[in-house]
């Protein structure tokens, strides 16, 4: 191809003239030094080794928040509510339980003014989280039990360190007669329970079971106890049976009873719950915790009123007045 010659240009004022050069087209020659893309087999397995790492850990988060994040709950609910029963903090305690203060939470607000507390055990059991206090410098409590389910607290005992909720075996003791003093008629009759004559005493005995002292009847589902029935009044009189002999020797039976066909029974949990907080009620009312023990449910009871069926029977049993003591499957002692 022959080469243009330069087109001459005039410049202004007669300027001499110049030549301009024609562009010229770009070289199609390719650059010894451009780049070349990664191999794709190789650009697969960088990117697998960078989000595996990342996968990994985020699993593992997941996992721990999963396995961990209940028991950090339980923990925090059960702190929060032992801080609003110490304040006496009613609504608090309805936020967190479902229920607001009573008679046991009274108790312990009156222990804990000046003491201190902080958690010594939790447990993960099908009840929920057993969640131990242990608290200081305090005259009337030594430990503390708030057991949380699905974020919620369902039970609070006091100085049992969580027995009245793990299912454990009364101990088999046998008794000297000659050594103890057994509960009378007499001695019930002095607080106020007429009631019991002493063929009822010997056939509680005879039986294993104990006499029937009392009932607590309770709300559907509920651990409150039913408004036509003075449960404050009941639990009273059930304490004083001990508070006016105290030496005796005599222990409750608190059992729950449960109608598995009625729609409305609470169940075998809620009768342990139910049977857990009259056990602690007992506790504040000045009967000692060993004294007081917790059995399973009656199941299949037979009633035309539902109410029968969500009660706590508490009875008095006077058998390890006998050489040899009956022994029971207990929630606790």
């Amino acid at each position: 191809m022959n080469e243009q010659p330069p087109i001459p240009t005039v410049s202004p004022q007669g300027a001499p003239a110049q030549q301009v050069s024609q562009p010229q087209a770009p070289s199609t020659q390719a650059s010894p030094y451009a780049s070349m893309p990664a191999p794709q087999g190789k650009r697969s397995l960088l990117w697998l080794w960078i989000t595996l790492p990342i996968v990994l850990i985020l699993l593992a988060v997941g996992a721990f928040i999963a396995i961990a994040y209940p028991g950090i709950q339980a923990r925090a609910v059960a702190t929060n509510f032992m801080d609003a029963v110490r304040d006496d903090n009613d609504a608090k305690m309805k936020e967190l339980s479902g229920s607001g203060s009573d008679t046991l939470t009274k108790s312990a607000t009156a222990g804990l003014k000046g003491a201190s507390y902080n958690i010594s055990d939790v447990k993960n059991k099908d009840i929920g989280f057993v969640v131990n206090f242990a608290v200081k410098n305090s005259e009337t409590l030594k430990d503390t039990t708030v057991v949380v389910k699905s974020g919620k607290v369902t039970t609070f005992n006091l100085n049992s360190t969580g027995k009245s909720t793990v299912t454990d075996t009364a101990k088999d003791t046998t008794v000297n007669p000659s050594t103890v003093k057994c509960l009378t008629v007499s001695d019930l009759q002095n607080a106020d329970i007429s009631y019991i004559d002493q063929e009822a005493l010997d056939a509680g005995v005879s039986s294993g079971n104990g006499t029937y002292l009392d009932n607590i009847y309770f709300k559907p589902d509920s651990n409150d106890t039913l408004s036509d029935f003075t449960g404050s009044a009941q639990l009273d009189k059930i304490a004083k049976v001990y508070n006016v002999n105290k030496g005796k020797t005599f222990f409750y039976m608190v059992r729950g009873s449960v109608r598995e066909s009625s729609s409305t029974a609470a169940g075998q949990e809620l009768a342990n719950q139910r049977a857990a907080k009259v056990k602690n009620e007992l506790i504040a009312r000045g009967v000692p915790a060993d004294m007081v023990r917790l059995y399973n449910p009656i199941s299949g009871a037979s009633s035309t009123s539902d109410d029968i069926d969500r009660r706590i029977e508490v009875n008095i049993n006077i058998s390890e007045c006998s050489a040899s003591a009956a022994t029971s499957t207990a929630i606790g002692r």
